[in-house]
């Protein structure tokens, strides 16, 4: 395989006659579909059900509801509870959810009652469910027990937002807050006061696919479906629309798509086009009981089209050019990247704030009138321009941050930006202004100015993203900016290692309320981290150094580490010394477990004026360090000395890769389970997407 050359792996994995018995039309939502259960440790309650805007009557939300789960096989007393957020209300006296039982609150309980044929539907509400917002469950003290921040954007499922759907809590175990526990309702209507069901039906396997919505001769607007299954589909008497109450354009009879296969429908047979300044596109069922798929879509460019990666893929991306009909092409990666995020400054000061560009390309771009639209707010004046392989800093605080790095001057460094950047999680969108002339249907002329995304990142701070930027210490850094930047496998914690120098930490007092023999020194780290421990002391005025391996010349021999500390080891360097211990804790320490211990050659001074004191250095995470005698005689507390120049501004990122390594960029989620000796497909590719390889695992 070529070092430089996309690779994409083709990991083969062959169903066994006697595996999976699921009916061949068995939808598999992406990430799989749960059985009931909780979504936090704090409650037996879920919250498991929201309609927030019910069709058709969008104007008039009478139908609108949540529901609640008691998970637990025994009888569980709600009476108190209440909702907070975008709804006001408290579960009456007596309110008690039997073991597996589902609850209905509405805003209008009549209403409700009458179109599902329900009963015992709790409510009314005050005020009411917003397209956006959040809901809150508090139990009768007011703590907060679930939280749902919904929305209908993007990661929402767009189905929800006045087609007909509701969001039902499909994954629980994602917990009740992420974006990716949710899906939409079985059935267009929701299943208030019942579990969710999954109906088998064949074109569940067919997905938008691919779209062109802002065309210029010769190409026109279209919308391509893919059938992700093994088996024909088809799709006689569904629908696409732009509108989520009217079918404008219904598939003809025999409209049939083949296994694996595509149907691009053009703006001509639809009698619609799309519009280029973003909205939604809804593929219906002939019955019209369910949105087989839903895609909201934001500002495009002139005759890029947006895609699925891989087909059938869960993440939509600007395509390099578009294929209607056929197999997506590759992502379209701009010259100019999003390459550094500093969103969680371990100083704690919002100041430190920082987000940098790289123009990875040949040529220098004007970036006079691009803005970033998402994470922060800041338009570039006119007149910028980002040279080839520059890099440009945007600033919370411009003049802070030039003070702080001697590399930043006015030249690469702009600001200040208005906003902040999420604690744990936020999307970054970069965008540039693209003007369309457009005809009204009087002949007059206009123009629409939109932004449309050149490159967005949504950042975390768990699962595969790194945690040392997350007040660590780091900054986020992509790794190959010729790579899918959305992805967190490339993307990593800036290497802060070398930059911190040795800090002295010294108590001197008297050694007293203790308990215990002082026959051992304790290490212990107040968070999890890394750092330096070398030049270890402790002893009475005039007397001999008691740490038996103070310098750790002799290597860990008297040391030894216990729970959180565990992984700590030998350096081979040190403060005055060729060694030293390089402490990593993976949580707070303690004087029970989690700590490093060494023993003393003598006991500790007791009720008498002793001495500990050590040398330090912060490598990244928690600075602040205990040392203490066995029975707590004697305590050090030490801060270490920070770095003012964390992360890489305004230079090449410290864990950039010329080619970065390959990376699982998507695992088909078929529609269908595999009949025995078929095959699913995992693929994954390399950074530089100019050129393709195969290797069959």
């Amino acid at each position: 395989m070529h070092a430089k050359r996309l690779a994409v792996l083709l990991l083969s994995v062959v169903f066994l006659a006697g595996g999976p018995t699921l009916s061949k039309a068995q939808p598999i939502a992406a990430g799989g579909v749960e059985p009931p259960g909780p979504s936090s440790r704090k409650t037996p309650f879920a919250i498991t059900e929201i309609l927030y805007r019910p069709a058709p009557d969008a104007s008039s939300n009478v139908l609108e509801f949540l529901e609640v789960y008691n998970s637990n096989p025994f009888i569980e007393d709600i009476s108190g509870y209440r909702f907070s957020g975008e709804i006001d209300y408290t579960f009456p006296a007596g309110t008690v959810l039997q073991g597996g039982e589902y609850r209905v609150i509405a805003r209008n309980p009549g209403q409700v009652q009458a179109a599902y044929g329900i009963a015992g539907v709790l409510g009314p509400y005050a005020k009411a469910l917003g397209q956006s917002g959040t809901v809150r469950l508090r139990n009768k003290e007011g703590a907060v027990l679930l939280g749902v921040s919904y929305s209908n954007l993007p990661p929402w499922p767009a189905a929800a937002d006045g087609a007909g759907h509701s969001l039902v809590l499909a994954r629980p175990s994602y917990g009740e807050g992420d974006p990716q526990a949710w899906d939409i309702s079985d059935r267009v209507g929701g299943s208030p006061g019942a579990q969710d069901g999954v109906t088998d039906s064949p074109e569940r396997a067919v997905l938008i696919n691919e779209f062109l919505a802002n065309s210029e001769a010769p190409r026109t607007d279209f919308i391509e479906l893919h059938n992700r299954s093994n088996l024909e589909v088809d799709l006689s008497g569904c629908s696409l629309s732009d509108d989520p109450l009217t079918n404008k354009f219904v598939l003809p009879p025999n409209t049939r798509i083949p296994p694996r296969g595509f149907l691009a429908v053009g703006q001509e047979q639809l009698g619609f086009g799309l519009d280029s300044g973003g909205e939604t596109v809804f593929l219906r069922n002939a019955a019209g009981t369910r949105v087989l798929d839903a895609v909201r879509f934001g500002p495009q460019a002139v005759n890029v089209a947006s895609g699925r990666h891989r087909d059938g893929a869960r993440e939509w991306y600007p395509l390099a050019e578009p294929t209607p009909g056929g197999p997506n092409a590759r992502i379209q990666v701009h010259d100019i990247v999003i390459n550094e995020i500093m969103y969680k400054p371990i100083s704690t000061l919002e100041d430190d704030q920082y987000v940098e560009l790289y123009n990875q390309g040949t040529n220098a771009v004007d970036l006079g009138g691009w803005r970033f639209t998402a994470g922060i707010d800041y338009e570039f004046p006119t007149g910028t321009v980002l040279v080839a392989d520059g890099y440009l800093v945007v600033a919370k605080n411009a003049l802070r941050l030039q003070t702080n790095y001697p590399g930043l001057t006015p030249r690469n460094t702009q600001g200040n930006f208005k906003g902040r950047l999420g604690k744990k999680s936020d999307r970054v969108a970069l965008t540039r202004p693209d003007s369309n002339v457009t005809t009204n249907g009087l002949g007059q002329v206009g123009t629409n100015t939109v932004y449309v995304v050149v490159d967005e990142v949504t950042f975390g701070a768990g699962g595969n993203w790194g945690s040392w930027a997350n007040e660590g210490g780091s900054s986020l850094e992509l790794i190959d900016p010729r790579s899918d930047h959305r992805l967190a496998h490339n993307w990593a914690d800036s290497d802060e290692t070398g930059k911190a120098p040795w800090t002295k930490v010294e108590f001197t007092g008297i050694f007293d309320h203790g308990a215990q023999v002082p026959d051992n020194l304790q290490a212990i780290l107040l968070g999890e981290g890394e750092c330096l421990l070398d030049d270890v002391e402790i002893f009475a005025p005039g007397g001999p150094n008691l740490c038996t391996n103070g310098i750790f010349e002799g290597g860990l021999s008297t040391w030894t580490a216990r729970g959180t500390h565990l992984r700590s080891t030998l350096e081979n360097s040190g403060y005055q010394s060729g060694k030293s211990l390089h402490v990593r804790a993976g949580s707070r320490g303690d004087s029970v477990i989690n700590r490093l211990r060494v023993g003393l050659s003598g006991p500790a001074p007791t009720g008498a004026v002793g001495t500990i004191r050590a040398r330090v250095r912060w490598l990244r995470g928690w600075p602040e360090i205990i040392l203490r005698t066995h029975g707590n005689w004697g305590e050090c507390f030490g801060r270490m000395t920070l770095p003012s120049n964390l992360g890489t501004p305004g230079a090449r990122n410290s864990r950039a890769l010329t080619n970065g390594p390959p990376a699982i960029i998507d695992v088909r989620h078929d529609p269908v389970l595999p009949a025995a000796g078929q095959e699913v497909l995992v693929t994954a590719r390399c950074s530089d997407p100019d050129g393709l390889a195969t290797v069959q695992l």
